[in-house]
Order: C-alpha cells, then structure tokens, then sequence
C-alpha cells in the first residue's frame, strides 16, 4: 500500500525526495495519522475535490523556477 512504499522510501534514501501526498478514500482521522506516521505531508481524501487538489498543489509545489521539494510546504512543514 502507499504508506509502505512511503516507508519504504524514507528508509531507502534516509531522508524525503519529495513531497509524498496521500490519497484514499478511507477518510477516517486514524487513517489520516497512518499516512502521516509513514512520512506523508498531507493528505487528500477521495474523490478528490478540484479545490482541494488545488489547494495541496500550491502548498507543496515549488514556484517556477525553485527546485522540488523547496516550495512554501515544505519552507512551512520545516519551520
């Protein structure tokens, strides 16, 4: 499942490449906290909503020209 593989990719590299979103259609705040234990930043519940796709986008998207993983989530997630 996408929390393994999150995991999996966590201790592999010993630290994030990326942002990892979660996305599941389980919506229970248990399920939520399971994302997050496994290194996820957020979570998106499904079906996904374009507002909500839009809001994670520009939380956890770099700005043009910035490299992935430096965008204003991840300045925030950090500080």
């Amino acid at each position: 499942d996408g929390c393994s593989v999150t995991r999996n990719l966590l201790r592999s590299t010993g630290r994030e490449l990326l942002p990892i979103v979660a996305m599941s259609a389980h919506t229970s705040l248990q399920e939520q906290r399971r994302c997050h234990a496994a290194g996820c930043v957020d979570f998106l519940a499904k079906p996904i909503e374009r507002c909500d796709l839009e809001r994670i986008l520009a939380r956890w998207a770099p700005p043009r020209g910035e490299p992935a993983g430096e965008g204003e989530g991840r300045k925030r997630a950090a500080g």
